[in-house]
């Protein structure tokens, strides 16, 4: 009886301590599951405490205002870009329109400098074609000069070695002047052309 009596009496005594240890183990596994992965990111819900302890209501809305404000800038540096990406765009359209007017007015003004250069060489051809023609006028006047100055040679010539009479030499003389007169008047008309 006396031995039962110390068995339960050890028993009891060594109750306490079992939960001592039951409870040191209790709190190591309670203290790993509450471990969190948080990355900085108050968008980041991967940061919630897990385990036993779990998250109170006031860390889940501050950590829903941080994500709605770090949302509301992203927005607005987005809006940004937009904006001047927009403008952007527009300057480059302007810069391409008004290139595309440059280019316009150049292939403008060059067909003019090719009309005027084209009109001169016309005018340049006529002046030669004219000078031409005025080269063979005067070419035919000065054979024809030449012509008179022959015949007036072998008329003295003729006249001299054969001794004609006053009359036919009166004759041919005078018709040799008409011809010099004659040609003397295309001549001066040619000259005031």
């Amino acid at each position: 009886m006396l031995d039962q009596v110390r068995v339960v009496e050890g028993s009891d005594l060594m109750r306490p301590r079992i939960a001592s240890v039951l409870l040191a183990f209790g709190c190591l596994v309670a203290l790993s599951a509450c471990q969190t992965t948080n990355t900085g990111d108050p968008c980041d819900y991967r940061g919630e405490t897990q385990g036993f302890l779990g998250a109170t209501g006031s860390v889940l809305t501050d950590q829903y205002e941080a994500c709605t404000a770090k949302l509301i800038a992203q927005l607005e540096e987005l809006q940004l870009a937009n904006i001047q990406a927009k403008r952007r765009a527009e300057r480059l359209e302007a810069l391409a329109a008004e290139s595309e007017g440059d280019v316009a007015d150049a292939a403008a003004r060059l067909a003019r400098v090719n009309r005027d250069s084209q009109t001169a060489l016309d005018r340049l051809n006529e002046m030669r074609a004219r000078r031409n023609a005025d080269q063979a006028k005067l070419d035919d006047l000065l054979a024809q000069q030449r012509a008179l100055e022959d015949k007036k040679r072998a008329l003295s010539e003729a006249a001299l070695s054969t001794g004609g009479t006053a009359e036919s030499l009166q004759a041919e003389i005078a018709a040799l002047e008409q011809e010099q007169a004659a040609l003397l008047e295309i001549i001066e008309a040619e000259s005031q052309a």
